[in-house]
């Protein structure tokens, strides 16, 4: 049962955490209705007490609410029979946290995304009405890790490379279990959330409960069986007893989005007191697997355990999860030597056609299923078939894991933890205890979700200065999960991050030479549509002077500097041109980049571009912008992202327009089933232009012809279609007007030599 409603907040004086001993509630001098779940900013915002903090400079004028604490309440009863236990979950409290019933302190968090389950039975009478409240620490009142001299000038070097300019100095972001981009990032504002941003719920139980499930995982057959009969599947139960027990134990395993068969298995169990964990042995049984979306049906079940007391029958508890069947790895890609990049689910290759997803929301309290199945809709059709996580953000809501088990999409999971260089998270012990702690929380949140195919330690953080911190997360995934991979860092052990395009000025044919087992990180930003503009800027505000640009993250020298693609040798004039132009270069970026890692898919695993959404109103890497307007960047992705792409593999011109521009057509087939018969066609200003025969295994790229455009005084807009007995497999289009920026500058370049040093997985 969800504790949604009745809830009220308030604020008092700021204290340094833990808080006080006793209670402050006496001391909040007006109690408001309140949103659970939400935050202070979205219930101050409600009640018109801040203005909205995405629009204009209003984020400023929302300064104060960091300078108080804040709690939250609500009053429960618990119509409870003799024997019977009740327990309180909560999914997500943001960040310092203390947890009061009836004015007595039950639980202190530090953390804001792993959940944290409190036992409410014996602390009030049964029937009688339970005082829940929350104490919520404000940012002046947390707590700071000591940083040495040497971590502070290692900081600081950082920043001198550009690797962490918009990053702000020594950041308080290293001492805190909370998203690191809400303390400010070069798409996401400074904005300190404090609230309780996930669920709350309230479980029943008997004497005998259950405290959690692991999902069911295969093992090898059992002594007797043949190597090629069902595989043995096991169920991990943790079970809290408050006396010596017998208990049987019925597993009952259901489709959750199909029709077909359901089994049932029930075994004796003798609880001891207090918390136990109780594997569970299933007879062989065969489930349908869990496919991504473009191979197949992404199978769910139902797994649903009840206790019943072995003497008199009666029910104690009931717990179900919904989980798939399916199998992932890692391999090594083509060659000697070569890193395990390549994607396997179910024992099947899967070329990675992935996008960053960052926090939908910088208020995530805020955050509901509509939100998450909109923008997890738009990427299945633009053809994505992964997201990362990025660890800059969230462990999401339950939602965005649920839709994606439905969707057939994809997850690589990062740990919150982003963008430390040179520079070292803390050693201290008692800190690295809360972050294997907190990390244990989040994994037992997300394991039971099929979509889920990786775990990966965080955001571009030196792996060998960090391998105090990495060791703790690897052992989290190991004791909690055990089923997927875990790498340390992004970028690693051949992933890279590509931002010599953008942060570093370089033309687009840098994307070109791009070599990478894995590319997780490249785009280029671009201005959002001009209604979505209107929504969050006042009017009359001069591009690029007016501070209110700089708020909302416009980089107004990397924007013009990449505007002149679309033909403009100055900076347009005009905000709607500016638009144009900046959203053309965005797309015409990440369709080079793009359809040159798809070509080479023998010798790369896949592409994570950056970013998909965004968190508020800015100007940014996103396709699309918080409003849920698409640039043109997306419609350009709906072409090249599906799996199976014709595309134009030629050199970008340098200076000004050729005569003419030759290149090779490529047809890239990432489906489990070969191309035969198809023909591809060519058209250049709407003017037949060539056309060709071919047939493509399945699973591979290569050429199938070659055409020549001339495109000196003309449009130049050439279309390209791959046809199957007439029917339409893949589109594609290209501005051959197009020309390429020159190189870099020297003082670009020697910056981004030393940011992507820094970068590199050296320690």
């Amino acid at each position: 049962m969800l504790i949604q409603s009745a809830w009220e907040f308030g604020s008092v004086d700021s204290q340094p955490w833990p808080g006080p001993e006793a209670p402050d509630l006496a001391a909040v001098t007006a109690w408001r209705p309140a949103t659970v779940p939400g935050q202070v900013h979205s219930d101050l915002l409600a009640h018109g007490m801040i203005p909205d903090p995405f629009v204009g400079a209003n984020l400023r004028a929302c300064a104060w609410v960091d300078a108080l604490d804040w709690w939250y309440r609500t009053t429960l009863t618990l119509d409870l029979a003799p024997a019977q236990r009740t327990f309180i979950t909560f999914h997500g409290l943001d960040t310092y946290a203390a947890v009061f019933v009836n004015q007595r302190c039950v639980l202190r968090s530090t953390g804001m995304f792993a959940p944290h389950t409190v036992e409410l039975t014996g602390l009030a009478p049964p029937a009688a009405a339970i005082e829940l409240a929350v104490r919520l620490t404000g940012p002046a009142g947390w707590p700071r890790q000591h940083h040495s001299r040497r971590e502070r000038l290692l900081f600081a070097l950082e920043r001198l490379s550009g690797a962490a300019a918009a990053l702000g100095p020594i950041p308080e972001r290293l001492d805190h279990l909370k998203a690191p981009m809400q303390f400010g990032w070069d798409f996401a504002p400074r904005l300190r959330t404090v609230g309780i941003w996930d669920e709350v719920s309230l479980h029943s139980s008997g004497p005998a409960t259950i405290l959690a499930l692991k999902p069911p995982h295969a093992s090898a057959p059992m002594s007797g069986q043949a190597a090629g009969d069902a595989p043995v599947w096991t169920v991990e139960m943790t079970l809290d007893a408050t006396a010596l027990c017998a208990v049987q134990a019925t597993l009952r395993v259901t489709p959750a989005n199909f029709e077909g068969q359901a089994w049932a298995h029930t075994t004796a169990l003798t609880l001891s007191p207090g918390p136990q964990t109780a594997p569970v042995i299933l007879p062989p049984l065969t489930l349908a697997p869990w496919e991504p979306w473009e191979r197949g049906f992404p199978h769910l079940y139902w797994l649903e355990v009840t206790l019943h007391d072995a003497a008199t029958g009666a029910q104690l508890d009931q717990r179900r999860l919904r989980f798939g069947q399916r199998q992932v790895a890692w391999a090594p890609l083509a060659g000697p030597g070569t890193a395990p990049w390549r994607l396997h689910i179910n024992d099947e290759p899967l070329f990675v056609r992935g996008a960053n997803w960052v926090p939908a929301d910088a208020l995530p309290g805020r955050l509901r299923p509509p939100t998450y199945r909109r923008l997890l809709s738009a990427a299945r059709a633009a053809g994505i078939n992964l997201l990362r996580v990025w660890g800059g953000g969230l462990r999401e809501k339950a939602a965005f894991y649920d839709l994606c088990d439905e969707m057939g999409l994809l997850v690589w999971q990062e740990f919150p933890f982003a963008c430390l260089f040179l520079a070292a998270y803390p050693h201290e012990t008692a800190w690295l205890d809360r972050v294997e702690a907190e990390a244990r929380g989040i994994v037992q949140a997300v394991r039971h979700h099929p979509s889920v195919a990786m775990w990966c330690g965080g955001n571009e953080m030196g792996v060998r200065r960090n391998q105090h911190l990495l060791a703790r997360l690897a052992r989290a995934v190991a004791a909690e999960d055990g089923t997927r991979p875990f790498v340390p860092a992004s970028p690693a052990q051949g992933d890279v991050h590509e931002w010599a395009v953008w942060h570093g000025r370089a033309p687009l044919r840098t994307y070109q030479a791009l070599q990478a087992p894995f590319c997780s990180e490249f785009g280029l930003s671009a201005l959002p549509a001009a209604e979505s503009l209107a929504h969050f800027l006042p009017a009359a505000q001069p591009w690029p002077d007016a501070p209110v640009w700089r708020l909302h993250q416009a980089e107004a020298g990397k924007l013009a500097h990449y505007a002149a693609l679309a033909g403009t040798p100055a900076p347009p004039a005009d905000l709607p041109a500016l638009i144009a132009a900046t959203q053309t270069a965005q797309a015409a970026g990440l369709q080079v980049a793009i359809e040159h890692l798809r070509r080479h898919k023998a010798t790369c695993g896949g592409l994570a571009f950056w970013q998909f959404n965004e968190p508020w109103p800015t100007i940014a890497w996103s396709v699309l912008d918080f409003d849920g307007r698409p640039k043109l960047a997306y419609a350009r992705l709906q072409r090249i992202l599906q799996p199976v792409l014709i595309c134009l593999a030629y050199q970008l011109p340098v200076g000004a327009r050729p005569q003419a521009i030759s290149g090779a057509i490529w047809i890239v087939n990432d489906t489990r089933a070969p191309l035969p018969g198809l023909t591809w066609l060519a058209w250049l200003d709407n003017e037949p232009l060539a056309h060709g025969l071919a047939a493509l295994e399945a699973d591979a790229s290569r050429p199938v012809g070659a055409l020549t455009a001339p495109v000196a005084g003309r449009p130049a807009r050439l279309r390209l279609e791959l046809r199957q007995a007439n029917i339409l497999l893949a589109s594609n289009e290209y501005d051959l007007a197009l020309v390429d920026l020159p190189a870099q500058p020297l003082p670009s370049r020697a910056r981004r030599w030393l940011a992507n040093r820094i970068l590199k997985d050296e320690g």
